[in-house]
């Protein structure tokens, strides 16, 4: 592509752009630190107070939970996103698509999660073995919790497509602090 190009390309950083691509970004760049650290942390938390033990069982409930309904919340904000953002100057057309991606996330993860729920005391034991049975209550009760997540990630997307990244990170910042 650089061989195609009329105007030969320099390496030199204009601060000008640099100071507007980093403005937008160190915010962003702040939210997922925050993120990273609010994940981690508590899983730390889990390792410290209730043993090495608790902490598998955390993990393996996140991974089963993962796979059913996490991985469609992020799926669903990655194709909203562009709508978000094309509609970042209208703020009047943002209400209905937030709550119409909120109410089709929800459509598809309530019964997802409600499933789970119900179904994990058979499950479990039967895809991973005995051993794993006692993360059942655990499995049910972020089961019924991942239909919360919906709206954090719905409303990081919108936060994020209009520019109130800032926000976002202050947000999560406060939520880590809770932990």
């Amino acid at each position: 592509s650089y061989l195609l190009c009329r105007k030969k390309l320099s390496l030199r950083l204009h601060r000008e752009s640099l100071k507007k691509i980093l403005g937008f970004g160190k915010w962003i760049y702040a939210n997922s630190l925050v993120q990273y650290c609010r994940v981690n942390g508590m899983q730390s938390l889990f390792s410290l107070f209730l043993g090495p033990a608790s902490l598998g069982q955390y993990r393996m409930s996140i991974r089963i939970l993962s796979g059913a309904t996490l991985a469609t919340v992020p799926l669903l904000g990655r194709i909203v996103y562009p709508s978000y953002a094309q509609n970042n100057t209208k703020p009047e057309n943002l209400a209905p698509i937030y709550t119409n991606t909120l109410k089709l996330i929800l459509l598809l993860l309530a019964p997802i999660s409600l499933f789970i729920a119900l179904l994990s005391p058979w499950i479990i034991p039967f895809l991973f073995g005995d051993k794993w049975a006692s993360i059942v209550p655990l499995v049910q009760a972020m089961s019924l919790l991942c239909t919360l997540t919906p709206a954090h990630i719905n409303g990081a997307q919108l936060f994020t497509a209009t520019g109130m990244s800032r926000t976002l990170a202050l947000f999560n910042l406060c939520k880590l602090m809770v932990i």
